[in-house]
């Protein structure tokens, strides 16, 4: 097989890959659109913002993050 293929596979999985990416968060955006929120009502219930919490929710994503 020829590198001229590979490129148009992967060329085609990454469009898949945006189109399906683009099908959810506009699916997202219209169940917002259409008032289907009662889910995000109580997201944050129960938490506080304090830099305390920030400093650890920061250095838990860089730690998660590390090994690549």
């Amino acid at each position: 097989m020829s590198v001229k293929l590979y490129v148009k596979i992967q060329n085609l999985f990454s469009s898949l890959k945006v189109v399906a990416s683009m099908v959810i968060v506009f699916g997202g955006l219209l169940y917002i659109y259409q008032g289907k929120t009662e889910h995000l009502k109580h997201g944050f219930e129960g938490s506080t913002l304090s830099p305390n919490n920030i400093v650890i929710a920061l250095y838990s994503g860089l730690w998660a993050y590390d090994g690549w």
